[in-house]
């Protein structure tokens, strides 16, 4: 695997803030750097790229790779479709409009990620609708993919078939709208890169802070909009309450919208949706919710580790039932007073195939566990042969 959290050697103190924070127990390598202190690497391999040890680095030895610069070079030489994530209007609540101008201005096409999650909702009720998905954990987080496909590989057969939201978004753009031009999303995901290299489906993978960063760099000004709504004329329909996946448990509301009695869980930031996977893993079957709804970030995607956003967590929320409102709204009923059915579903039932937005995983073996005698050798060579010695807990 290529690597994507980057580590810079000089800046690292060695004070240990990443490996506490991180929730993949194998990502982290210690090494001896030639003038003899000791730095934390990566190990790509391992690394489910949540970005969490960026947050908790206060030193900035912790940095990621995304695609940004890559595709504005490309955007010079051929049309690049673009795939907007709903973050990004609670990222850049007064410039998200003058970020996809811009992209626009460079001869893009310009896309709405909230209706492939649309069509995700639509593909998952009538997956259950059709008996043909057992219990589940949902697939929008690409890091929660990554590390069940690393370290909980015998869940990887409860992970969704459905692709995620920008996934199924890209294969509408190829499938039915047959277009062949480079597909790029903009999202607050580091991880999405991981998930582009899975598919094959998104060419490149930009994040909202490097394209921030970007425009500081070179001198290009977004302007402040004072429109504050949440409309866009998008080149293909603008999503409607498949906005809200971003926030945490958006994909079970949107269930719900439609089935109510649907068995639903969700749980959201590494200190509590990786260990609930964890205990996922060791629950008998019969006890697992129809849909464990799932986000490695706390305030879901909306305050993703890419998003380079100073916007606190009751900003976003307002933010959110602004967007939530604005999406209730394009929602079409037919029959007397709107009670009949959902109008985008029933032409998603005319139009699309539920088989086209399938994924597959790949489960990796897991390491084996250290024996006891292995430990003792390593204890030993740390000066902790002892047991009272390996009993010190200063955290």
């Amino acid at each position: 695997m290529n690597e994507i959290i980057i580590v810079k050697p000089e800046k690292c103190i060695g004070c240990n803030a990443c490996i506490r924070s991180c929730p993949s127990p194998e990502a982290n390598l210690t090494k001896q750097l030639d003038n003899g202190r000791y730095t934390t690497m990566i190990n790509p391999d391992k690394c489910i790229a949540c970005g969490q040890c960026i947050k908790s680095c206060n030193h900035g030895a912790r940095d990621y790779i995304d695609d940004t610069e890559e595709c504005i070079a490309q955007m010079a030489k051929e049309k690049v479709t673009i795939l907007a994530s709903p973050a990004l209007q609670t990222a850049l609540p007064n410039k998200w409009r003058g970020v996809l101008d811009w992209f626009r201005e460079k001869g893009c096409v310009i896309l709405d990620v909230s209706f492939g999650a649309d069509i995700c909702t639509w593909a998952h009720l009538r997956t259950i609708d059709q008996g043909n998905m057992g219990n589940v954990i949902t697939q929008q987080c690409a890091a929660v993919v990554k590390y069940i496909e690393i370290y909980q590989p015998k869940l990887v057969q409860n992970l969704s078939p459905i692709q995620s939201p920008a996934g199924c978004a890209a294969i509408y753009v190829k499938k039915y709208l047959r277009r062949t031009n480079p597909i790029a999303v903009i999202s607050p995901c580091i991880a999405m890169k991981q998930e582009a290299e899975a598919t094959e489906l998104i060419d490149y993978s930009i994040t909202i802070q490097k394209l921030m960063e970007y425009f500081k760099r070179n001198g290009i000004n977004i302007a402040v909009d004072p429109d504050d709504s949440f409309e866009y004329k998008f080149d293909e329909p603008q999503g409607q309450l498949g906005s809200i996946y971003s926030r945490p448990g958006g994909l079970r509301d949107n269930l719900w919208t439609h089935q109510p009695d649907l068995n639903i869980a969700s749980s959201d930031g590494v200190r509590r949706v990786f260990s609930e996977i964890k205990m996922y893993a060791k629950m008998p079957e019969n006890k697992h919710p129809q849909v464990f709804d799932v986000l490695s970030c706390e305030h879901g995607c909306n305050m993703g580790p890419a998003t380079g956003s100073t916007q606190s967590a009751f900003d976003i929320m307002a933010t959110m039932r602004g967007i939530e409102t604005a999406a209730k709204s394009r929602r079409k009923m037919t029959g007397m007073m709107g009670r009949g059915e959902d109008r985008l579903f029933k032409k998603f039932d005319e139009d699309l195939r539920v088989v086209d937005f399938l994924r597959n995983y790949k489960p990796t073996m897991p390491s084996p566990s250290p024996s006891a005698a292995q430990l003792q050798r390593i204890y030993e060579e740390m000066g902790m042969g002892a047991e009272e010695k390996r009993c010190y807990d200063c955290r």
